[in-house]
Parts: C-alpha cells; structure tokens; sequence
C-alpha cells in the first residue's frame, strides 16, 4: 500500500502556545499569496486525495536554526494568521526528529528546509511546492 501523504512522519515534540510575538508574518503571507495564486500551495479534491500541499518558512534572524512555517493542512487557506505558523525550536533530520511550537502542529514536511539552511545560512525564506497536474 502506498503510504499517505500530507501527513508527519517523523517524531514531533509540540508545544500547544502563541508565537506570534516572534516576527512579523507580512513578507512570509505576502510571498505565501504569490505562491497560492500560481497553485503552488493549496488543497485541490484533484490532487493527493484533497490533503492541502505546498509549504513556506523563514527563518526568526539571518543565521538562526530556528524558523517559522505553515502549519499542516493550511493550503485551503486564503491568508494565514500568527495561530496558522509554528515554530520549529530544533530538527533533527538525521534522527528524523522535530521539536516545535504553536497552536497548530507543524507541516509534514518541516525537515526539508533544515540542511539547506546549514549549507547557506544567509537565505531567510524557503518554499516547498508540489507541481503536479491534476
């Protein structure tokens, strides 16, 4: 059976609290509104058995391990609030492990931004999209 997708595979420690005092949301919503408009993130009954697909992130400061993304199944979603983001405190992909926090659990797929974050610190914004036709 082919395994699911759009949901966590890996081990998720979450803590259920706000985090929107941490940055600003202006430019990850605005870059995550472009993304949604060419049907890069979003939730189609077409595509992945209608589970929402695409992500964004950024990072809390230049350099900084710790990031912000869209929390899982939020594609259907116009615009996201500060209660649509978690935190991710620390991930570990090479334990395939998550430590976040917010008051939505994190996206499935949190760990892909991390060892792009370590080759090149410097970026702050990072997107995972799902191109396929429906």
């Amino acid at each position: 059976m082919k395994p699911q997708e759009g949901v966590i595979k890996y081990q998720l420690n979450h803590s259920q609290q706000p985090i929107s005092s941490l940055c600003s949301l202006v430019d990850i919503n605005a870059w995550r509104t472009i993304a949604v408009r060419l049907d890069l993130i979003g939730q189609s009954p077409w595509r992945y058995q209608n589970i929402g697909f695409g992500n964004i992130s950024q990072r809390i400061a230049p350099h900084s391990a710790r990031f912000i993304i869209s929390g899982t199944q939020t594609g259907h979603l116009k615009q996201l609030n500060p209660e649509h983001y978690c935190l991710i405190v620390k991930a570990e992909p090479h334990q395939n492990r998550t430590q976040s926090r917010g008051l939505c659990k994190t996206s499935s797929e949190s760990l892909i931004p991390v060892p792009r974050q370590r080759i090149r610190p410097e970026p702050r914004y990072s997107s995972r999209y799902s191109r396929t036709q429906p």
